[in-house]
């Protein structure tokens, strides 16, 4: 009995230390993109939402997706407000949430959150011109931070877009991949930026997805017949 009770004993052990990897995998540490520049390269992978507006501006934004499926947003180098070098007077969130969003998250697995869509807006940025940008969510998931750091901060969107300027983080969930949504890899963006039709891109993309499920296929059916 003894014996039975110290593997009991054992496994349960396992299983929790296993379960504090897991729910330490799946955080950011957002502090260290203060402390390494190229943070972002390492670890996360890039992908973009295009976004424009009646006068033509381009307001891109960004959603780098971290090896833990969460993904941070912001805005892209080619948006009005950095690639014009505007100057930020206020960030707000209002438009989604002006509570504490640390009672709406719950534990290390960041379950709960405010739900995130690709059109829904969740912040304004204010500029010194009088102009009101409008920040959307790019992707599907739910929103676990909002950045109130920019409240005090708000130049960090010019100075440091992709790092402490980052407007949120999105849990997407463990077991989905951004490729598979409607956005636009590093590559793809390029393209678009390039002059190439985003929808030429987008089809394109959609050939090379066919491609990869048929050779899938293909592999798995030759998997059968060899067992």
């Amino acid at each position: 009995m003894d014996q039975q009770d110290n593997k009991a004993q054992s496994s349960n052990q396992n299983q929790g230390a296993q379960q504090e990897a897991d729910d330490e995998e799946i955080m950011i540490p957002i502090t260290t993109l203060t402390k390494i520049s190229n943070y972002v390269d390492r670890y996360f992978v890039r992908f973009y939402k295009v976004y424009t507006n009646e006068s033509k501006q381009c307001l891109n934004q960004y959603a780098f997706q971290h090896t833990n499926k969460l993904c941070l947003i912001g805005l892209a180098p080619e948006h009005d407000i950095i690639a014009n070098k505007k100057t930020i007077t206020k960030v707000s969130y209002d438009k989604v949430y002006s509570g504490d969003m640390q009672k709406l998250v719950k534990g290390k697995k960041k379950k709960g959150g405010i739900k995130s869509t690709p059109d829904k807006t969740i912040g304004e940025i204010f500029c010194d011109d009088g102009s009101v940008y409008q920040v959307k969510g790019v992707i599907d998931g739910n929103i676990i931070e909002l950045n109130d750091n920019l409240f005090t901060n708000p130049q960090w969107i010019t100075e440091y877009p992709d790092s402490k300027g980052y407007l949120g983080i999105i849990n997407i969930g463990k077991k989905a991949k951004l490729q598979n949504r409607n956005v636009l890899n590093k590559e793809q963006y390029q393209q678009v930026l390039s002059g190439v039709d985003i929808e030429v891109v987008k089809a394109q993309s959609k050939l090379e997805k066919q491609d990869e499920m048929e050779e899938e296929e293909d592999e798995n059916d030759n998997q059968v017949d060899q067992d």
